[in-house]
């Protein structure tokens, strides 16, 4: 910092990339909305300082650029194992409280299609709270109203023609004191909250008791809007909140595919004594032990595989290209590879 003239205040020097940050910023939350979530904090939180835009705001776009550079090989990643009627929407929402200089919290939320061997990210946000927050369940209930109001509840408009039917909304929240308060819809110590953060706890109450939404508790451990509230410092954590929120390296389909066990499958059984039968009945039956056994869900993706060749033979008259066949055999390398991480 550096004083003006004749004793007066202090003031920060305008930083060097005052003209041309918004341009950038701008820029890179058009990527980030669409498949790089994990930049949406950082630059909601950087985006505020564009009118007052100091040396150490240089110095925090430098960096935002230096991490995009070193990623650029990550990837939002989709998996799709289950028929549509097995899926449903899932609605992931958190806060931080008190996460920025001015005090307010930053709300997260993140809607995913989650089935059995299915999670697939649809959409995210981080934004900051109106106004501070007194405690962390009461900014917890307001990232829970505006995942509900603005993401989960009209996504389910849309989804409805798609299913054919109206689904319950699963709500995942990671503070229980804010869960059990919109569950019974009784909030003696926070009763100005309608007044400071325009949130009705009694319109979260009556969404959930109706049946449209399916409020659950989920470790932040497994917390896919974690991404998008608060930064961290650990590098094997960060790579865990990616992959929760399906943000992984090129090679990294085996962990996503893995990761999602525990919401539909349950832990792993016991290894099977016997060589000749399946390791595991939870749909895909891998066995090493016998080379002659063919796992059903390898041979489902063999006859894709043949089919898109055939198929590309009867239209052209002619034989199936090399690279077609290469293509089509390493897809199903990369599906085999991510489901033996079952075994």
């Amino acid at each position: 910092a550096s004083s003006t003239d004749e004793g007066g205040p202090l003031v920060d020097p305008q930083g060097k990339c005052a003209s041309f940050a918004p341009r950038v910023l701008m820029k890179l939350l058009y990527a980030a909305r669409m498949a790089r979530y994990d930049l949406l904090r950082a630059i909601g939180n950087l985006a505020c300082f564009l009118t007052k835009w100091t040396a150490d705001c240089d110095k925090r776009l430098h960096r935002i650029m230096c991490y995009v550079a070193k990623t650029l090989h990550y990837r939002l990643r989709g998996c799709v194992g289950c028929s549509l009627s097995e899926a449903s929407l899932h609605l992931f929402v958190d806060a931080d409280f008190a996460s920025c200089a001015s005090q307010r919290s930053t709300s997260g939320a993140a809607l995913l299609l989650m089935g059995p061997l299915t999670r697939f990210p649809l959409s995210a946000s981080s934004k900051r709270q109106g106004c501070v927050s007194h405690s962390t369940p009461e900014a917890e209930i307001v990232a829970a109203n505006f995942g509900l109001r603005l993401i989960g509840l009209p996504a389910c408009t849309f989804w409805e023609h798609i299913f054919g039917e109206d689904r319950q909304l699963v709500l995942h929240e990671d503070n229980s004191a804010a869960l059990r308060v919109m569950e019974s819809g009784k909030n003696p110590t926070m009763r100005h909250i309608g007044r400071t953060h325009r949130v009705s706890v009694k319109w979260l109450h009556e969404v959930i008791t109706s049946g449209q939404v399916d409020a659950r508790y989920r470790p932040s451990e497994e917390q896919a809007a974690d991404l998008m509230t608060k930064p961290f410092s650990d590098a094997a954590r960060w790579k865990q909140v990616c992959r929760n929120a399906c943000i992984t390296e090129e090679n990294g389909l085996p962990e996503l595919v893995a990761s999602m066990r525990g919401d539909f499958l349950g832990p792993p059984p016991k290894k099977n004594i016997n060589p000749a039968a399946p390791k595991w009945d939870q749909g895909v039956v891998i066995d090493d032990d016998n080379p002659g056994y063919e796992p059903s869900a390898f041979a489902s993706i063999r006859a894709a595989t043949a089919s898109v060749c055939n198929r590309w033979a009867s239209k052209r008259s002619r034989s199936v290209p090399r690279t077609l066949t290469t293509a089509c055999a390493r897809c199903a390398a990369v599906t085999s590879q991510a489901l033996c991480q079952y075994q």
